[in-house]
């Protein structure tokens, strides 16, 4: 017959032995799996779940990069593609209403 878990954990002892295993060399891996679970524990019995998907957004990102180094060399790299594509839709939009322009001038002629 199954031990019950405390109120206050999901997992029993030999539960979390599993998930180790489960997740085998990859710490980051068990220290996700662990922060979602913990999001489950703080919204279970709620008869409204509001918020938990945002909760376990958060728990996705912050287990998302190893190091804070790592975390700013991809929001830096993120950036400079947003910086990329807002001046290639500058460009593109220059050439939108120059093109209007000049189909407008001609109608005019």
């Amino acid at each position: 017959m199954p031990v019950p878990a405390d109120d206050d954990n999901l997992l029993r002892g030999e539960d979390w032995q599993i998930l180790k295993e489960v997740c085998g060399d990859d710490p980051m891996f068990f220290e996700l799996q662990s922060r979602l679970l913990d999001v489950e524990r703080e919204f279970r019995g709620m008869s409204r779940r509001a918020g938990i998907y945002e909760a376990l957004e958060d728990r996705f990102k912050a287990c998302q990069f190893e190091t804070e180094k790592e975390a700013l060399e991809a929001m830096q790299a993120v950036d400079e593609l947003r910086k990329g594509a807002d001046k290639s839709n500058e460009r593109s939009l220059a050439i939108v209403q120059k093109s209007l322009f000049e189909e407008a001038d001609e109608v005019e002629l």
